[in-house]
């Protein structure tokens, strides 16, 4: 838009020249920036106001200004803010490139420039864009808006244009300024890093510039203000270790000024109690009239290197009285030839040879070398580029043989290149021999079966027999130099190291004992230990012994034959609990019976009916206890095991929680055995039940039945097992693992882990009960944290499997007399009055000797004799003898409650005709009277 179309006003020539003078009097952009925007809005009245710069290729905003209650408020300063955020980007962009003012004032729809968007979002009355040219150089852009019906007039662009190109120039200069300012920033940080002081001194001495370390070095500002004749004073410098000021025309800095570059090392400055050596580079600065106008220095803390200099004088005196007075030989030679630069004085005392000699003629030294070892020397010197180490045997003069070892290493120049070559010969015909001497006592070490080995006073291991490879797992090359007791001992027994071993060997010099240790595998082993102090020759200790058998079978074996013998007493503690439990129940049982007949008020029978409830779940946990007692067995047939498990696999798919995943494993043509297929199935659910109860929050449960052949060598890990076949039961679960301390009670009856209420303690108690009744035995996998897995063996048959006959109904007596023999006296009383009821006669005996005297009396009225097996004076199998002497017919019924395997062949054998069980009910009684009367 044309500026004529406003009316023109002359400019304040007073005004133009102090915006003027303060536009040019900032040099610091971070101040220009505000004063330019706060002296354009003031004088031109604006609300808000934008100085643009180009950054980059893009325009940006780097300060701006808006009226706010009559203040000028500057803000967005240096923060280089997109235009298109806040501006017309389509004017900033016209203005910069035509390099040409636009004013809009009091804008309307049919000017040029209202359709763009950007105007008419900030809702601009009126706005004024000059360029800030300098030379032709477009520095930036002044952007200014009104929001008021205010137009800009002819005076504001005139003032504005008249001092654009002044902005422009005090742009320029503060942005250039600005650029030196960051440079000498700059420098002045990589002056301040290096790891050298800098400092620059005028040509009367004092320091203008010194860095961080210079500065440090300087002290105070009076010491830097020292001129030429006062700085040795001031700085307190001395020439090397004396206490003598260092001279003045010798300085550093008076020798530069004069026109020198040089580098001393024997300068020395004292601060306080501390001196400090340097090393300082001078060097003179010129003008361009080649005059020297200052000397910089860089000095260097040397303090370090002096004393590592002093340091490496007094090792290398040290050095060679050490060579001289060891018995080892030090020599020295030149890289490029054999000749020999030093050897030491054990040359002549170990070779026999002369020193003079091999200086003179250094061939010399290969005359003393075995011919059987000649070329291997020879080849190595000659090729070596780098260390090596000799093993080689000379001969001396005397006509001795010596083993020598002989170790070369380079010396390098500082740039890595070999320029002599040093090394150290020892004689070790000794360590030969003693290593001769153990070679043979390692090779009888290793043919024995003990793992053998020797470890140091800090338990680094020195020597490993082959033995020991065996046990642990780990070769000697992996395990010399480790810590014995960290890399063998289990976390158990590092206590009692300190405890016990150490104590020992330090009062009687050994110990013995068993420990438990784990292998390379992770296996646990425990094995028969025995350790002995090794003196040296001044009687001092030096290494133990250690010899190792391992005993892990043994104990295991030892602790299933001690498991074995306290569950056999425990079954004949509980055999005893249940016979007498037996005849407690036996006379109610059969008094419920006769009170059934008697009693017909429904109150009566429902009593009777809980009594009989009660007296048969006393029963059944005496049969659980019979069954954990060793012998006692069901009825027997042949079975075939998959049958059970398939029973068992629904009873566990309808039953057991959906988080548990079950499965089984059963081997194609398994063996069949013989065995009670009711006491079977209890073994097997009692197991899974367990299983379960070990997983609370879901696991994997799987029985598994295979065909199995146990072997001599099985038997011995397993001391109930015969050798032959056997069907394997595995009922495996993932739970939560059994510890040692539950592994060695779990069979006991009545032991429990259970809550109370949850559990009686006789399920694995009757579970071994059961398993030992049909000639097997079990074993048990566990790891805790990770599941459990009962093995069952049973001893394996060939047959068919067969069904017990059905039983019938049995019709009341005829009359007959039966003698009844039992030290229960409430048995005797029940069973005669329950017979008497059932159409029998009935006579009673308390005992075997009183039941042959009324068996004589009545022996041809007696048709069957009922006798208790376990009696006193005379056991039943005594009585039944001595009955079949007296009438090899007499018809005889056994019971017991009490009766093991092995007592149930001897009556068996004895040729009764029955065996009754306690406790037993009034059918099963009548039934096998009548079945054997009937014989």
């Amino acid at each position: 838009m044309s500026v004529n179309s406003y009316q023109e006003s002359a400019l304040d020539i007073t005004t133009v020249v102090q915006l003027s003078q303060a536009i040019a009097g900032e040099l610091v952009l971070s101040d220009l920036l505000p004063n330019l925007i706060y002296i354009f809005m003031e004088h031109t009245e604006a609300d808000v106001g934008f100085l643009v710069m180009e950054k980059g290729g893009e325009w940006v905003i780097e300060a701006a200004g808006q009226l706010q209650l009559g203040e000028i408020s500057i803000n967005s300063l240096l923060q280089s803010l997109p235009i298109a955020n806040y501006l017309s980007q389509s004017i900033i962009h016209q203005v910069a490139a035509t390099q040409t003012s636009i004013v809009l004032n009091n804008v309307t729809p049919i000017d040029t420039f209202t359709t763009i968007a950007d105007i008419q979002y900030h809702k601009s009355q009126s706005l004024l864009c000059v360029p800030l040219v300098n030379q032709g150089q477009l520095e930036g852009l002044l952007y200014l808006e009104k929001q008021e019906d205010t137009p800009f007039s002819g005076y504001h662009l005139a003032l504005i244009e008249t001092l654009s190109g002044q902005t422009a120039i005090a742009l320029a200069h503060a942005q250039l300024y600005t650029q030196i300012k960051e440079r000498e920033n700059q420098l002045a940080q990589i002056l301040n890093a290096l790891p050298i002081g800098v400092a620059l001194h005028d040509t009367t001495g004092k320091i203008v510039y010194a860095n961080s370390i210079a500065a440090q070095l300087a002290g105070d500002d009076g010491a830097r203000a020292a001129t030429i004749a006062e700085i040795s004073q001031a700085y307190h410098l001395y020439r090397g270790s004396t206490e003598q000021l260092y001279p003045t025309d010798e300085l550093p800095v008076v020798r530069a000024l004069a026109g020198e570059t040089l580098t001393i090392d024997d300068l020395v400055l004292v601060q306080g109690n501390c001196a400090i050596a340097l090393e300082v580079v001078s060097t003179p600065i010129y003008n361009e009239q080649g005059q020297t106008v200052y000397a910089l220095c860089a000095m260097q803390d040397i303090t370090e290197r002096k004393q590592v200099e002093i340091a490496l004088k007094e090792s290398e005196e040290r050095f060679r009285q050490l060579a001289e007075n060891i018995d080892a030989i030090f020599w020295m030679r030149a890289s490029d030839q054999f000749q020999i630069l030093y050897i030491s004085q054990a040359y002549t005392r170990i070779f026999g040879g002369s020193a003079t000699q091999i200086f003179e003629n250094p061939q010399s030294f290969f005359n003393f070398v075995h011919p059987a070892d000649l070329d291997k020397i020879k080849t190595v010197i000659v090729n070596s580029q780098d260390s090596f180490e000799l093993e080689y045997r000379i001969i001396r003069p005397d006509g001795e043989i010596r083993w020598i070892r002989d170790r070369c290493f380079p010396i390098r120049d500082t740039k890595g290149k070999i320029y002599r070559y040093a090394g150290i010969a020892e004689d070790i015909t000794q360590r030969k021999q003693a290593d001769a001497k153990i070679h043979e006592q390692a090779t009888l070490i290793d043919i024995s079966t003990d793992a053998i080995f020797v470890q140091d006073l800090e338990n680094r291991i020195s020597f490993w027999n082959e033995s020991a490879k065996h046990l642990y797992g780990w070769t000697a090359a992996t395990v010399i130099g480790q810590n014995a007791i960290q890399l063998l001992f289990h976390p158990d027994e590092t206590a009692l190291l300190a405890k016990e071993i150490q104590p020992a060997l330090t009062h009687q010099g050994a110990w013995q004992g068993e420990l438990l240790q784990v292998t390379q595998d992770g296996r646990k082993i425990t094995v028969a230990s025995r350790w002995t102090l090794v003196r040296d020759d001044q009687g001092q200790p030096k290494s133990i012994l250690v010899t190792n058998t391992d005993i892990t079978e043994k104990k295991q074996i030892e602790q299933q034959f001690l498991r074995a013998q306290r569950l056999e007493s425990i079954g004949t503690l509980a055999s005893g609990i249940a016979h007498d439990l037996n005849n407690v129940l036996s006379p109610i049982s059969m008094s419920l019976e006769l009170l059934e007949k008697k009693l017909s008020d429904q109150q009566s029978r429902q009593l009777l009916k809980m009594l009989d409830s009660n007296v048969k779940r006393g029963a059944a946990l005496i049969k659980q206890v019979l069954s954990f007692s060793r012998g006692v067995s069901g009825k027997r047939m042949i079975i075939q095991v998959k049958h059970i498990i398939s029973e068992i696999q629904h009873i566990i798919q309808q039953t057991f929680p959906k988080s548990i995943e079950f499965s089984t494993h059963i081997a194609p043509e398994l063996w069949t055995i013989s065995g009670d297929a009711t006491q079977l199935n209890q073994v097997i659910m009692n197991l899974c039940i367990n299983a379960r109860d070990a997983m609370p929050n879901g696991g994997c449960l799987q029985i598994l039945a295979t065909n199995i052949f146990i072997d001599e060598l099985s038997v011995q890990k397993y001391p109930e097992a015969e050798v032959g076949c056997y069907v394997m039961l595995a009922v495996t679960d993932t739970g939560m693992g059994i510890s040692p301390e539950i592994l060695e009670r779990m069979f006991e009856p009545f032991f429990t882990t259970k809550e109370i209420g949850k559990g009686t303690g006789l399920g694995l108690s009757t579970v071994i009960g059961i398993i030992k009744s049909h000639g097997g035995f079990i074993n048990v996998e566990t790891t805790v944290g990770n599941g459990s897995q009962f093995q069952v063996y049973l001893p394996a048959v060939t047959g068919q499997q067969s069904q017990p006959p059905a039983a019938q109904d049995i019709p009341k007596g005829n009359g007959e007399l039966i003698l009844v023999v039992d030290d229960e006296q409430s048995i005797r009383e029940m069973a005669k009055a329950l017979l008497l009821n059932h159409n029998y006669r009935v006579l009673t005996a308390n005992n075997g000797v009183d039941a042959i005297a009324v068996y004589i009396q009545h022996k041809t009225e007696i048709n069957v004799v009922l006798v208790d097996m376990v009696m006193p004076d005379m056991d039943g199998i005594t009585t039944i003898h001595t009955l079949q002497k007296i009438s090899p017919t007499a018809k005889i019924i056994a019971s017991s409650g009490l009766l093991s395997s092995d007592q149930l062949a001897e009556v068996a054998s004895s040729d009764v005709q029955a065996f009754l069980p306690k406790p037993y009910t009034l059918p099963e009684l009548l039934r096998t009277i009548y079945l054997v009367n009937s014989q």
